[in-house]
């Protein structure tokens, strides 16, 4: 079964991302997302951003959407 990938710029409930964000989801269910913090960079560092990119798998999501 194939996943749904969703991507946008900068539509997240969380607001250290500040450019692309991505999901793949099953149904209402969130298997894993992330996008890109480099404003975020800048804060804890020297104050330079720094181009990252981050991302998470939720298991638990995982492995009950296969079961």
């Amino acid at each position: 079964e194939k996943l749904p990938f969703e991507g946008s710029y900068g539509l997240t409930s969380m607001e250290y991302y500040d450019g692309f964000v991505f999901s793949f989801s099953d149904g209402d269910t969130i298997i894993a997302s992330g996008g890109r913090y480099d404003a975020l960079t800048a804060v804890l560092g020297s104050g330079k951003e720094i181009p990252a990119v981050g991302g998470v798998i939720r298991p638990d999501a995982l492995i009950k959407g296969f079961n």
